[in-house]
């Protein structure tokens, strides 16, 4: 138990030390949430198809396009309301193709629907038209 308690008190230490030496280096913004993501997203319209099962358990499958799409997702409008964490089959119409996908963030509705972004549960580097950048 000593050992583990010495190890976290070096590494608050060493955290700490860090700290102070950044602190005379001139202040940074924090990366943007772009900069985050696993792999670059692209600006494409894309017809698909997406299934999935509303609250109330009904199947739904609604027609719509893609806004913006990366290897592993896609940020799409959903007229049906979503919740995150919520299972979707993503079906892509031009390459008859499908992921299964789950919703990780929504905006608020408006008239022609909400923002939805899913991600899929496997990388799918080719489920998209085109060439998309490399994941980083």
């Amino acid at each position: 138990m000593s050992r583990l308690y010495e190890a976290l008190k070096k590494a608050q230490q060493a955290r700490a030390a860090l700290a102070g030496s950044k602190a005379s280096e001139p202040a940074t913004q924090p990366p943007l949430a772009a900069d985050r993501r696993r792999s670059a997203r692209l600006a494409l319209r894309v017809n698909i198809l997406v299934y999935g099962r509303r609250v109330s358990g009904e199947p739904f499958y609604e027609e719509t396009r893609t806004l913006q799409v990366s290897n592993n997702g896609c940020l799409l409008t959903l007229a049906t309301p979503v919740t995150p964490g919520q299972r979707l089959v993503v079906i892509s119409r031009n390459a008859d193709r499908e992921q299964q996908a789950q919703v990780v963030h929504q905006r608020a509705p408006k008239s022609q629907g909400a923002k939805v972004a899913v991600e899929f549960l496997e990388a799918a580097a080719d489920f998209w038209p085109g060439a998309l950048p490399a994941d980083t």
